[in-house]
């Protein structure tokens, strides 16, 4: 695919990235500095970071890892990951024994954090990366066992506490 030339040309980019999103790992992150490019004010003007933006997407879309089919006997998890301008999910499951683990991805989701969202503070960010992963994938995670792998100290400390001990906004 050629080097978009026009607005135009970076939305048609940008609607196959999109298209391919649950396929790409840092869909949301990765595609940030062209979704810049998109806004009403901005006029059109490829620098680096997009243009390397563009390679890494098509990197992105034609290399492995490839995608297995979800097995609902299978052990599964979600690995949610907040950026500062994004939130992103990776839902997998082993296909190896618990002996020798082989975690492989089921599915990808991202999305782009709203301008108020982007105040949060980065334990709300890590909940609400939760909520997300868990609300894109409920098709998967419905009614299943499951487990939620994240590395942020301090929420696994709220996750301990009664609901109502939690600040209002983790809460909801």
């Amino acid at each position: 695919m050629p080097i978009p030339e026009s607005k135009g040309d970076l939305q048609r980019f940008l609607g196959m990235v999109n298209y391919l999103g649950k396929f790409v790992p840092n869909h949301s992150q990765t595609t940030t500095p062209l979704r810049e490019m998109l806004k009403k004010d901005v006029h059109f003007d490829l620098q680096q970071p997009q243009l390397d933006a563009i390679q890494e997407l098509k990197r992105l879309v034609t290399s492995p890892p490839c995608l297995k089919f979800y097995d609902p006997n299978l052990p599964t998890r979600l690995k949610p990951d907040p950026s500062a301008d994004g939130l992103g999910a990776l839902l997998e499951q082993n296909h190896g024994s618990d002996d020798s683990p082989q975690w492989f991805p089921i599915a990808y989701a991202s999305r782009a954090l709203l301008p108020y969202e982007r105040n949060y503070a980065q334990i709300e960010k890590e909940a609400l990366s939760i909520v997300f992963g868990t609300e894109r994938f409920h098709e998967y995670l419905y009614g299943h066992h499951f487990t939620v792998f994240n590395d942020h100290q301090p929420l696994k400390s709220i996750f301990s506490k009664s609901i109502t001990q939690c600040p209002p906004r983790i809460q909801r």
